[in-house]
């Protein structure tokens, strides 16, 4: 469940790691600010997150409210989008990798809620 959820966020942020790339945007389509990039991440990570239902979590909410948080503490726009890019390029070993490295924040957001 949690690795679908993973690759539904990270297939919903991709138009946005072109632009951190430098790859050529659609000209309609400005250079995103730190600040968006996060916001972005976080509606994305919430969106995909709240759709499902994570065994042993009694506040699925909180526990997505938390680990979106965890991931905005941990890395800036920039890298989150970087981090979904080379993760999409993974394949299916790329949702794993991620949710490898934020397994401590994870099960942190899961013991409270």
């Amino acid at each position: 469940m949690l690795r679908s959820l993973l690759l539904a966020l990270l297939l919903t942020t991709a138009p946005a790691v072109a632009q951190t790339r430098g790859q050529r945007a659609p000209a309609q389509a400005p250079q995103l600010t730190d600040a968006q990039l996060r916001q972005q991440f976080r509606e994305n990570f919430l969106r995909g997150c709240l759709s499902g239902r994570t065994q042993g979590v009694r506040n699925q909410s909180n526990y997505c409210n938390c680990y979106a948080n965890s991931y905005l503490a941990r890395y800036d726009g920039r890298t989150l989008a970087a981090i979904t890019q080379l993760s999409e390029q993974a394949g299916q070993t790329g949702p794993t990798l991620v949710d490898l490295m934020m397994s401590p924040e994870r099960q942190g957001c899961a013991a409270r809620s």
